[in-house]
């Protein structure tokens, strides 16, 4: 619990949900647990990151993004995005810090697609087999995201998935269903924890 290893046992394997929970409301009478669970939002306003865009679009100028924490028994520390981006994370050590990684990966891909949607409209073709990203040089932040077998790219600024192109190739499938209008589809980033450290 928090920081601290705990050990469970109990005669009845079959009652782990239930023990858990005797424990966690037994915790819960004791202590203050609202920022265990509480759901934290966010609000990403896309026309911000991307100074002078001529897209009036109120669907791409504010996206609200909610997480939340699920902690499973094998000390897995889940965190699932309203958006359908779930990170694997090996434990809840650090929450705070992966917590903001992920939503920053969210909005960098709410500005990528931002960026995909009004290169079609300009009659560019989006070929999702295709998709990579390279760094440009004598350039911090920017990156060239190629859109098609032609070599066409845009040019924008992704930080944290820039300097993460295997991460990136894995979230193309969720690039696509959003980009294609399926806001159900899940994604899930196993061992969440390698791409973090990633520098």
């Amino acid at each position: 619990i928090g920081d601290v290893p705990v050990i469970i046992t109990g005669p009845n394997s079959g009652a782990d949900k239930q023990i858990e929970k005797n424990i966690v409301e037994q915790f819960c009478l004791q202590y203050d647990c609202r920022e265990y669970f509480e759901k934290t939002h966010y609000v990403s306003d896309v026309a911000a990151l991307n100074k002078g865009s001529d897209d009036s679009s109120d669907e791409l100028k504010i996206h609200e993004i909610s997480g939340e924490w699920i902690l499973k028994s094998n000390h897995q520390a889940i965190f699932s995005i309203s958006n359908g981006l779930i990170f694997n994370f090996n434990n809840i050590k650090d929450r705070k810090e992966k917590e903001h990684w992920a939503i920053r990966i969210s909005k960098e891909l709410i500005l990528l697609l931002d960026f995909l949607k009004r290169t079609q409209e300009k009659g560019k073709v989006i070929s999702w087999s295709s998709l990579m990203i390279e760094q440009l040089p004598l350039t911090d932040n920017a990156y060239k995201v190629i859109i098609n077998q032609n070599n066409d790219y845009i040019k924008v600024s992704l930080p944290l998935l820039g300097q993460r192109p295997v991460l990136f190739h894995l979230l193309i499938p969720w690039l696509k269903s959003y980009f294609e209008n399926q806001p159900d589809y899940r994604m899930i980033i196993n061992n969440a924890d390698k791409y973090l450290i990633q520098r």
